[in-house]
């Protein structure tokens, strides 16, 4: 449920220090300020998808700010990560020169799937003026107890709404919806020719570290 300008905020500092480097963020469809068909599927080979056509259009567009035929790199976190190793299994790009993985997803588990079976019926539940009860209901499920025993619980929740997030109510319902239909990467990962990293919290709550083991088999 994140969006790029949260993102945008944590790369301007590396941009700056490395000239020349490129960054792409992009929000997917259901993320802010997207829009999607109502028959749309929005799950990671959805995604990945919507990708390949979003740099195929930058590609054609003859601007240079980002081309294929510069070696990059994917950073992906969480469910993020479902989308660029089925991207990278897919589509097979020569010049994808490696995943970075955060907390990565390669298969929607049970704990995974009962956390979104049980936002999909509190989104359902919420009413339009009140877009704030998701987000209550969502971040009990980021923060760890490790990290809570350090600061606490509203201001944890302050720092996560401090960058503006005007992502619809239907846009939440519908990628829980998606997740839970994600396609399981665990056989595709073998079709992937760039080398995975896949860096796992230990007290990350919304994906459980086992998902890990997988990038490393």
């Amino acid at each position: 449920f994140d969006t790029y300008e949260r993102f945008k905020i944590f790369f301007m500092p590396m941009v700056a220090r490395y000239p020349g480097m490129k960054i792409l963020l992009w929000n997917y469809p259901g993320q802010a300020f997207t829009s999607f068909a109502d028959d749309a599927n929005l799950n990671n080979k959805y995604h990945a998808e919507c990708l390949s056509k979003l740099l195929s259009h930058l590609e054609g567009t003859g601007k240079g700010k980002f081309s294929l035929d510069d070696r990059f790199f994917f950073l992906a976190h969480g469910s993020g990560a479902s989308i660029a190793t089925y991207y990278a299994a897919t589509y097979r790009s020569t010049n994808l020169k490696g995943l970075l993985l955060v907390n990565g997803l390669s298969y929607v588990d049970t704990h995974f799937a009962s956390v979104f079976h049980d936002c999909r019926n509190v989104f359902s539940c919420s009413p339009e003026s009140r877009p704030d009860l998701p987000v209550y209901f969502y971040a009990r499920f980021l923060f760890s107890q490790s990290y809570l025993s350090k600061t606490t619980s509203s201001l944890a929740l302050n720092i996560y709404t401090a960058i503006h997030n005007p992502i619809t109510l239907d846009g939440r319902k519908r990628l829980c919806q998606g997740v839970l239909a994600h396609v399981d990467t665990r056989p595709l990962l073998k079709d992937i020719g760039s080398p995975i990293i896949s860096i796992h919290g230990e007290n990350s709550t919304l994906v459980r570290s086992t998902h890990a083991s997988e990038y490393v088999k």
